[in-house]
């Protein structure tokens, strides 16, 4: 029977968390009369997300600011007169393809976005300037008229001559005073429209390196709310060679590593199931030492190998034989040779085992010592044998390990979950519009683009 509560909703909380769900940037934190920590509203900046101006008066809190947030807020919801063109001479199949590319500033394009694509965008991957010093970073302006824009924003010479990019670009120097400002504003007004465009099963990925990493998660702790943050993951940029030799070599610190921040859009994300990444393991785990016989009996993987015709052949043309017998632990060594052995063990995935913690539903079950036999448990099926010992243990078909890859170029074989860091080609190369276009270009796509200002 369900216990009753004796205490009515917490209007003021029921009232945070719808707050929280549309506005999470504008939740901090304050202390009661008593000290204790507890959730607040930030007046000040909801008052700006409800208003087209600049709205002033700052209170002492918890948070992350910076000259320009309050502008990056009305640029963000400030309103545009602009639309996108079918490019059909640069499309493949534009009338019946499902896919659709975008050629255009990305917060111009969000915005255009907003009206069909609202809440319908289940994953959303980012790969903004890394704030290097060297990087151009948006000059957004949506206050002037066209002409004034070009000019605050440098789009033409003192002669009315159009610059870089049509000047929606600016070189971010480190001397430039506002050298971290200018691309938090930026990036601000850009993840705020990205988060509307999620589903509430969404998840975002946004790639950065050390330069501005930090205030990077900040920021993403502001715009999808701290609770959504869902891992950071390091991408191995290379190994040390090279000029990065030289560098390590007098003592320095060498740059491996750039990260991806992963963010839910809510806790809706953990309601459906996810598959984990695998990646691909050249090498034979050698705990798949065990044979499961046809009729329940139990023997090894190393008799079976040599036993076989054409396989134990290239045992001994190899001289991989150790007394007479051939050691599992020699395997590694026969699959960098042997097509036979490889093929072997693919076709035997099934009967290839190790040994195993039995399933705590099991611990009952007593098969015989040398046998092996079923068990279900939670629509699982499970191999049970008793060591000599007395050992209850599963047997685990190394069929569950052989699976395709999740790799650059994916490949079926032996894998692992990936972990936190993701080896080989780096993330930014694997979602490259290069790669994006080859990947589309097979089933089409329809290709817009948003003209400049002239």
């Amino acid at each position: 029977m369900d216990k009753l509560k004796l205490q009515s909703p917490d209007g003021v909380e029921q009232n945070l968390d719808r707050i929280a769900e549309l506005f999470p940037g504008c939740i901090t934190e304050t202390r009661d009369a008593e000290g204790t920590v507890k959730r607040a509203v930030d007046f000040d900046l909801l008052r700006q997300e409800l208003s087209a101006d600049l709205v002033e008066g700052p209170v002492e809190r918890y948070q992350l600011n910076w000259p320009g947030k309050r502008q990056a807020i009305a640029a963000a919801n400030a309103p545009i007169t602009k639309t996108l063109r079918p490019c059909r001479e640069e499309s493949v199949d534009f009338d019946t393809t499902g896919n659709l590319y975008i050629e255009a500033d990305c917060l111009d394009a969000m915005k255009l976005m907003q009206e069909s694509y609202l809440g319908k965008i289940k994953m959303i991957y980012i790969d903004p300037p890394y704030n290097t010093g060297n990087d151009f970073i948006y000059k957004d302006n949506f206050t002037a008229n066209k002409d004034a824009y070009a000019e605050a924003s440098g789009q033409r010479d003192d002669e009315g001559n159009r610059l870089l990019d049509g000047g929606k670009l600016e070189q971010n120097m480190q001397s430039n005073g506002r050298y971290h400002s200018d691309w938090l504003s930026m990036m601000f007004s850009r993840l705020r429209l990205a988060r509307s465009l999620l589903s509430d099963d969404g998840v975002i990925f946004v790639s950065i390196d050390d330069h501005e990493s930090p205030n990077l998660r900040r920021l993403l702790d502001e715009v999808m709310g701290e609770l959504n943050f869902i891992d950071t993951i390091a991408v191995e940029l290379s190994t040390t060679s090279g000029p990065k030799t030289v560098n390590a070599q007098q003592g320095t610190i060498v740059k491996n590593v750039e990260f991806v921040h992963v963010y839910a859009k809510s806790v809706d994300f953990d309601k459906a199931p996810h598959t984990p990444l695998l990646d691909g393991i050249d090498s034979y785990d050698t705990h798949y030492s065990v044979w499961l016989n046809d009729d329940g009996t139990l023997g090894t993987l190393a008799e079976k190998l040599l036993a076989d015709e054409k396989v134990g052949a290239a045992i001994r043309q190899y001289g991989l034989m150790d007394r007479d017998k051939f050691s599992i632990n020699n395997l590694n060594r026969l699959l960098l040779v042997s097509d036979d052995a490889k093929s072997f063990v693919e076709h035997n995935l099934n009967k290839i085992a190790s040994v195993d913690r039995p399933p705590v539903s099991a611990l009952e079950k007593t098969p015989t010592v040398g046998r092996w036999e079923h068990f279900e448990t939670d629509h699982r099926t499970y191999f049970l044998t008793t060591l000599a010992t007395g050992t209850l243990r599963a047997l685990m078909p190394l069929a569950l390990n052989y699976r395709m890859s999740d790799d650059y170029k994916p490949r079926f074989g032996r894998t692992v979950i990936r972990g936190d860091i993701w080896k080989g080609v780096s993330f930014r190369q694997r979602c490259s519009r290069r790669l994006f276009l080859s990947q589309i270009r097979r089933d089409g796509f329809d290709m817009l683009r948003l003209p400049p200002l002239k």
